[in-house]
């Protein structure tokens, strides 16, 4: 330490006094990791899915609008045009069709209340209220859709 230049003796630093310092031991009130306050060995992490903050309004409006919206319609659109362009008169092709227009319709209802619970709480996350404004004019023109194409599906008329 002598042979240090002044600079460097003044930067050194002694090791702390650990001597007087008590450590709680096994059984001591204040031991949290073996003896803790509350018992959390039991109590469930609740983590949602997306599908179920997707439905309870939990995710962003552009997330909701844009991905669970308009994506998943466009990639849904796409996909039943593919299947309705080689029909079949087999009983299979009828099963699966209304397989994919059931699934559909259920998939609609949920794109429909998520995004209008998300276009609700849009404000509360300091979103303009614009966009949640016309993200819900789109949800009710969402449902006059899926009234109509229920109408047409039926074959009442509504036209």
């Amino acid at each position: 330490m002598d042979k240090l230049s002044p600079r460097f003796q003044q930067l050194s630093v002694a090791p702390p006094n650990l001597d007087g310092l008590a450590v709680p031991g096994p059984g001591l009130p204040n031991d949290a990791v073996n003896e803790p306050a509350t018992d959390v060995s039991s109590t469930r992490i609740e983590r949602t899915n997306y599908i179920v903050r997707h439905w309870r309004g939990d995710l962003s409006l552009p997330v909701s609008y844009w991905i669970n919206g308009w994506l998943l319609s466009t990639g849904y659109l796409a996909g039943t045009v593919s299947i309705t362009s080689y029909p079949s008169p087999s009983i299979e092709y009828a099963v699966g069709l209304l397989i994919v227009i059931a699934l559909g319709f259920a998939v609609q209802v949920w794109q429909l209340i998520g995004i209008w619970r998300s276009a609700c709480k849009h404000t509360e996350r300091r979103g303009r209220k614009i966009w949640a404004c016309m993200a819900q004019v789109s949800v009710v023109f969402g449902w006059l859709s899926l009234v109509r194409s229920i109408f047409e599906l039926l074959g009442l008329p509504g036209k």
